[in-house]
């Protein structure tokens, strides 16, 4: 005998939001966002149904595209001095690995 499904009794909506984040550039090991798509929908439990008894609908969709970085370092007001009084680069070069 094949499985039977529930009859579903009551009407029962959820809003469900889904992110999805594409990291399509990368910076010194960091990775970084390229493209962000929010979605926010409306699931309805049709009453009654056992076939197909799921219905969506997209209530809202932002979508959010990145470029054009700019990358922007931080100096201590103490590496600045150092740096002025001539005792050491402003920018500090990067790290090595052994």
């Amino acid at each position: 005998m094949a499985p039977t499904r529930e009859v579903h009794e009551g009407h029962q909506t959820y809003d469900i939001g889904r992110i999805a984040t594409v990291f399509g550039f990368e910076k010194n090991g960091m990775h970084f966002p390229s493209h962000v798509e929010i979605t926010t929908s409306r699931s309805t439990v049709v009453p009654g149904a056992t076939e197909g008894a799921l219905r969506e609908a997209t209530l809202r969709r932002v979508t959010q595209d990145y470029s054009r970085f700019e990358f922007f370092s931080a100096r201590s007001r103490a590496g600045i001095i150092r740096f002025v009084d001539g005792e050491g680069p402003l920018f500090a070069p990067p790290a090595t690995e052994p």
